[in-house]
This record gives structure tokens, sequence and C-alpha cells, in this order.
């Protein structure tokens, strides 16, 4: 079995795993119910954890039992992420309760300690993901056990004592008794952020830019997160619709491009969505070069306007998903056919489908963009001729073959469609982009688009998206200025 956790699930899954191990050799025996054992054992993140467990023991040499592999079970069943496990009794209420819950516990640690912690959002999800499994186990009676918690009691004593302070919002919020070692891991969660404070990295702020803003950028921008730690994605952008002065509001010390814009005024890489070594080195010698840009300290925006920013994400997302189309068994003769057929499958008016078909073409004689590895090409454009977001999946009679620029054929087995208004909003752009990000890194979005399976496409971006949504309403926004 595959699957894929968010960047903060899978490292809070890891640090589990990790205090498992150790549990293990000290000879520390957790219980669990036999009853509630028995129901874990028929869920699905039980095979998961089962699978973990075995590679875990064959590398280790450790007999594992059932009730550690039923407490990674229980980790799992509270982890949300694209393409990850997905519980749906976690009402979307639940998921507010929480943040609110966490946001009060970091604002006391920040007294205990005098270190600001609100703007870390690393430690707010990190928070959140954490005590969705550890509210469970402590309602159910189960034992939650530390073995770290002595060594952090002795030699991180105001770490323990912020945390217990943490800890007794927890109790009182849900009506339950917190117990030390919850307390100590709610230390472990804070002395990350501590530490993260006092060793800054040096962050550069980068625009990815392609022709559209909508397709080769979502590509680009996921190898740039995956490859440096110390470029923050601050935004997608249109090289068709490049304007400096939109730009110098974003604060940049970099744009990351697929295509050349002789007019920017911040330093601009070319390089292709893949980014091969050599373009990575390329990026590499610039931040070694450079100094990140100094940024005034950042005062919150009303709720108002965050509320209206929250509201551009949540038109956008409806739009893909009521404007989501399926064709199978498409014929064409050639390329100039698909894309005049494309204008026409997003809109009906005479004079709008030749002005998209010309967007499309505009936009195609870029170059291509092609997922070799999953035989899908992403046909996208800006485009006045429309004033939604759309998305079709085209799903030819035959696999065809398209050419790249450097003359190599590439098989193509689905096109996905994408088009966005010309004068759409940034979060609009970026909903879109995110059907970019599922077709690189959600295996079971990547199938069921193959297959065009409508049901499970729709239940797939559903999911997501209710993660997606859920993330934006847990970022604090801000207002920038220079110093």
């Amino acid at each position: 079995m595959t699957y894929k956790l968010a960047d903060d699930a899978y490292a809070a899954l890891m640090v589990h795993l990790a205090i498992a191990l150790k549990r293990i050799k000290d000879g520390d025996q957790i219980t669990i119910d036999s009853r509630l054992l028995l129901e874990i054992k028929s869920s699905r993140e039980f095979t998961l954890a089962a699978e973990l467990v075995a590679a875990m023991a064959a590398q280790s040499s450790l007999e594992i039992p059932e009730a550690e592999i039923a407490y990674i079970t229980m980790h799992l069943m509270g982890s949300k992420g694209r393409g990850s496990i997905y519980n749906d009794e976690i009402s979307l209420l639940d998921d507010y309760r929480l943040v609110y819950l966490t946001r009060k516990m970091i604002e006391t640690a920040e007294l205990e300690l005098g270190v600001y912690l609100e703007d870390d959002e690393e430690l707010l999800i990190g928070l959140v993901r954490h005590l969705e499994p550890s509210i469970k186990r402590i309602k159910l009676k189960l034992e939650i056990r530390n073995p770290l918690l002595e060594d952090i009691k002795l030699k991180y004593q105001a770490l323990f004592n912020a945390a217990q302070k943490c800890a007794a919002i927890l109790a009182r919020e849900e009506n339950i008794a917190v117990p030390e070692s919850e307390a100590a891991y709610i230390a472990m969660h804070l002395g990350s952020a501590v530490e993260r404070k006092r060793q800054p990295q040096q962050k550069f702020r980068a625009a990815v830019a392609c022709t559209s803003g909508i397709g080769a950028s979502r590509l680009l921008a996921s190898r740039l997160s995956k490859e440096f730690k110390n470029i923050e994605i601050s935004s997608l952008i249109s090289a068709l619709t490049f304007d400096n002065k939109l730009v110098e509001d974003l604060k940049l010390d970099l744009i990351v491009s697929t295509v050349d814009i002789p007019q920017s005024k911040v330093p601009v890489i070319v390089v292709s969505p893949l980014l091969t070594e050599i373009q990575q080195q390329k990026i590499n010698d610039f931040l070694s070069s450079h100094q990140a840009r100094q940024i005034s300290p950042r005062n919150k925006i009303t709720l108002a306007e965050k509320l209206e920013i929250i509201n551009k994400y949540n038109q956008g997302i409806l739009e893909v998903l009521n404007n989501f189309m399926i064709y199978n068994d498409y014929q064409f003769r050639n390329l100039a056919e698909l894309i005049n057929d494309a204008a026409y499958f997003l809109t009906t008016e005479i004079e709008s489908i030749s002005q998209l078909a010309k967007d499309l073409q505009l936009r195609e004689e870029k170059g291509s963009t092609v997922l070799k590895k999953n035989k899908i090409m992403l046909l996208h454009c800006q485009s006045k001729a429309i004033t939604e977001l759309k998305i079709a999946i085209i799903k030819p009679q035959y696999k065809f073959e398209l050419k790249n620029k450097q003359g190599e054929k590439n098989e193509i087995e689905v096109v996905i469609l994408m088009a966005a208004p010309l004068k759409g909003s940034i979060q609009g752009r970026e909903v879109l982009s995110e059907i970019s990000r599922l077709l690189i890194e959600n295996s079971n979005f990547i199938a069921a688009v193959k297959n065009t399976d409508q049901e499970k496409i729709y239940a797939e971006l559903a999911v997501h998206f209710d993660y997606f949504l859920q993330q934006k309403s847990m970022v604090n926004y801000y207002k920038e200025e220079n110093r």
C-alpha cells in the first residue's frame, strides 16, 4: 500500500514511530481495550500501520506488539493531508474548534516563555494535528506514554512548565484529565518552535511564473518547495499579465519562471518546470550571492479583509467543482483541432470560442506542459473570453504523440483542460493551480483522472479542497511594508 501525507503529518508520524521504538527498547508496554483493538484492526489504516511496523521490525530486530500497531493506526486516523488518510468523522467545525483551542495554548506559551510564536504556522498546524488523536486517546481512557517525559522535566523545565499551562487549557476546554506525558509532547512542539526562532534561516521570497500562472507554475512550485527550504513561495503569477507595480507589492527577492520576463525589475531565473540539477545550481548560485530582502514587522489584516480573501478561495473552489466536465472517446486529427474543440467545450458563444482558442494556442506556442510519467497533457490559459474558472478532462479515443521543442515525442493518454479569467483573482488562480499539484502528488487523483471516473475525481477534489480551505483559514495574513 502506498500513501502520501502532508509534510507536517509525515513529520509527526516519524516522531511517533521514533518514540514507539524507544518505548519498546526500554521494555515499556502499552495496553489497549480488546474491543477497541478489534474495531481498529478492521480499518485500512491498520493495514498501513502493520506494513510500517513490519519494515521497522525487520530493520531493528524488535518484536512490535499489536497494541503499538493500534496506537500508530490511531495516529494515522488523526492525520489529514493531501492524498492522505482522511477521517470523515472530523468535521470542519471540529477543525476550527481545535484551531481556536491551539491558538489559546500558543498565546499562553508566549507569555510563559517570552517568545513570539503566533506567526509560526508550523507550530499551529503541528499542534492541531497532534491534538486530534491525543484527545481521542484520552477520552477513550487509553494510556499515553512518553519515554522522554523525565528527560523533558529535568532538562527543559521552562518548556515543560509552559506546556503544563497549555495542557490546563486543553483539560478545561475538553473536560478531560491531561497526563504529564501529553504535556511533554506539547513541550516538544513548543521546543521546536522556540529553536526555529533562535536559529532563523534567511528566507528568500519568490514568485513562480509561467505563461498563464496556472499550469507549469504549480509543477515548478512543487519542485522548488521540495528542493529549497530557504525559499518562501509567496505567489504564482502570469508572465502574460505581468505588472511591475503588483509584483513590487509582493516584496520579492526573485522570480523563478518557465519563460523570460524582460520587463521585470525583480531578478528572474528561467528554468524548466522539471527543474534540472543545472538549473538548481543556478538558483543556489543566486541565493549564495544575494541577501534576502528585509521586511518590516508585519501587521495583521482586519477580520473583514481576511474573510474577503477566504471568500475568494471559496468562490474559486465552487467554480472548479461546478464547472468540472469530462469528455470520453474524443476524436481529433491534430493539435489545432484539439485546441479549437477545447475552446468549444468551455464556452458556447462564437466570439468567446474564437478568443479562447487564440489564447490556448498562444500559450501552447510557448511550449506544451506534459507530465511524462503519467502521460497527461495540461492545456491551459488565462483568457478574457471566460468569467469563471473552468476545468475539463478529455480522454481521446486513442493515445497520441506530442512533440516538444526539442523534437522529443511524448505519448499522451489524457488531456487536462484548464482556463482562468484574464482579470481573475490571485486566489482563483491558486485554486486552479492546485489541480496541477494533485496531478503530481496524489496517486488516487491521478488514477481517477486516467480512468475518467467522475465520481472519484469529484470526491478527491472535494477532500483536497476541504483540507486546502481549512489550511487557508488557519493562516495569519499580514500587510507588509519596506523598512
